[in-house]
């Protein structure tokens, strides 16, 4: 069920004129002018700008307010439009039509956001959100509530010269619901299969007469199984914003998310590749079963998650503009299984991220320079612990024997100009990374200090009827400390 504002500002109509009708029979009617008031729910100029299922513009690919076609870089985007008529329920369902993005690559596996760009898995090393890193560890990935979303950047091809370590097959930024400037109300039950309940809402608007603060609130409740039984999808998530404006030259967001999801330890099938001898198929080979691998009684996977986080843009003047992007995330899992015996992983994650610039916009002679000038930094803290044991009883837990921990820290500066000279435009980067982590276990330890540049150059021409080629070189680098140990 949605209620847009338009509802509320017919239904005030409505009072006014039966007051005016009350105060007499004889009132004078007044013939009013017809009145066409048009509204969206776009946010306040945000990264993402679209007009259904087609986005104009995405700062994830530069950082800048620049149009996609003048973006020399193969780009996808999801758009609000698209998340709410399709109401994924996942990230993999969310990006599953986009171009060079592969999904399902394990099966059946609702634990991980896992996928890949042009054959390259990103899982670990390509995920942003709201153009900053999203820190992971090995057991301990953040999960995605579409819902809380309005919008997905899909960045193919090396985007290491602004954000740092990432993979050579992209990037994909997802932007969060932001304030709007109109009110809205949204609110939802849906129902589904294996005894799917799901309720949500959405709230947006003003908070004050002057409009100057706005807020949004997005909440969502599931109870739900599967086509395994063992295997729930259970979750509780709340998303809030606020968004400060006291002039039109400065900005302040702040961003804050929490969810509290189950499901299973486990989704492993039972397979049945029996051989003889010579290794060759038997009678009694009938390969993957539809029976659990695992056992109903010990099979939570449990994940609490929460991020706060600020955006603050100030433009000095037309030439200026400084933004900074500053988040705190932490997560932790406890995830049981069995499988040859009862195992219990607990894992605990924490990380700061932050990135500032300044974007510097100069003409000389017929050349327009956007110049971005910039510093991240991000650091991750994680301690896993882990145990298995075949002999005890499928519900108590094993003993937590194994345990290992990992501190990182990862530094870089940038520089890019986007340089545009009649119906030409040509993209120049670089940055400086630095890296250092830490990692201590019960088998080894070591320490590791690294140092990469990596940079870009892109040269595009628009032509007058939307076509756009464009050739392209960029590197990127991930570095082992940020891979999942084998």
């Amino acid at each position: 069920m949605k209620l847009p504002f338009v509802l509320f500002a017919s239904t005030a109509l409505v009072l006014v004129s039966r007051e005016t009708y009350a105060q007499g029979s004889e009132a004078r009617t007044i013939q009013l002018d017809e009145v066409t008031v048009e509204g969206t729910r776009e946010g306040q100029g945000g990264p993402i700008t679209a007009d259904g299922y087609v986005a104009t513009s995405s700062r994830s690919a530069t950082k800048t307010d620049t149009l996609i076609l003048e973006t020399p870089q193969s780009i996808s985007t999801v758009t609000q439009q698209q998340l709410e008529d399709r109401k994924p329920q996942t990230l993999q369902e969310a990006v599953s039509y986009t171009p060079g993005v592969r999904v399902g690559g394990y099966g059946f596996d609702p634990r991980y956001d896992a996928f890949s760009i042009r054959g390259i898995d990103v899982t670990y090393t390509g995920v942003f959100r709201d153009g900053l890193r999203q820190v992971n560890s090995p057991n301990g990935l953040f999960r995605l509530e579409p819902y809380g979303l309005e919008g997905i950047s899909i960045v193919r091809g090396p985007a290491a010269s602004i954000y740092g370590a990432s993979s050579t097959g992209g990037i994909i930024d997802l932007i969060s619901k932001r304030p709007t400037f109109l009110p809205f109300r949204e609110v939802e039950i849906q129902t589904g299969s294996y005894g799917r309940l799901q309720g949500n809402f959405d709230l947006s608007g003003p908070v004050t007469s002057d409009n100057t603060l706005f807020y949004r609130l997005t909440g969502l409740v599931r109870q739900a199984g599967t086509e395994i039984d063992a295997v729930p999808d259970d979750r509780v998530f709340i998303g809030a914003a606020f968004t400060w404006k006291p002039t039109d030259a400065t900005t302040l967001t702040i961003l804050g998310e929490y969810m509290d999801s189950t499901t299973g330890g486990t989704a492993a099938y039972l397979n049945n590749y029996a051989t003889d001898a010579a290794g060759n198929p038997t009678s009694l080979s009938i390969g993957a079963t539809r029976v659990f691998a695992g056992d109903p009684r010990y099979n939570d996977y449990r994940q609490r998650q929460g991020r706060i986080g600020y955006e603050f843009e100030h433009r000095f003047n037309d030439m200026f503009t400084l933004r900074q992007r500053t988040r705190f995330s932490a997560l932790g899992t406890n995830q049981e299984y069995v499988y040859g015996g009862s195992g219990l992983t607990r894992e605990n994650n924490w990380g700061i991220v932050s990135d500032t610039h300044l974007e510097s916009r100069l003409r000389m002679g017929p050349v327009d320079h956007t110049i971005l000038t910039g510093l991240d930094v991000s650091r991750l803290s994680y301690v896993s612990k882990q145990g298995f044991d075949a002999a005890i009883p499928v519900d108590v837990d094993p003993i937590l024997s194994y345990r290992e921990d990992q501190t990182q820290t990862l530094a870089g500066i940038y520089i890019q100009d986007q340089i545009k000279w009649q119906n030409w435009r040509l993209t120049l980067g670089g940055r400086h990374d630095w890296l250092t982590s830490e990692y201590d276990s019960a088998r080894f330890e070591f320490d590791q200090n690294d140092t990469k540049f990596t940079g870009r150059a892109a040269l595009g021409y628009v032509t007058d009827f939307g076509l756009a080629p464009y050739v392209s070189y960029g590197t990127s680098f991930t570095p082992k400390a940020l891979l999942i140990r084998t």
